[in-house]
């Protein structure tokens, strides 16, 4: 069950960021092929980049440090969960 939530979350995931960073990419430019498209999908691309910089911030912030998860873990291995 929790392999199918996970590839629905990644399926919807892909299908929702191709949508919007499509509509950012034409509506940088207004074209949808040429060279004025490049620049869009550039644009869009750096949207993308922010986007992870600050998935990645809030990764550091939000996740347990090492030095406290390792030894716990190592207490106890059967309370990590596995699917």
């Amino acid at each position: 069950m929790l392999s199918g939530l996970n590839t629905t979350g990644h399926e919807l995931g892909g299908t929702i960021g191709i949508a919007v960073f499509g509509t950012i990419a034409v509506a940088a430019t207004g074209a949808i092929a040429g060279p004025a498209a490049a620049e869009g999908i550039g644009n869009a691309f750096l949207v993308a980049a922010i986007v992870a910089v600050g998935a990645g911030l809030v990764a550091v912030a939000a996740l347990p440090r090492a030095s406290r998860f390792l030894p716990k873990l190592r207490l106890s291995p059967q309370a990590m969960p596995m699917h």
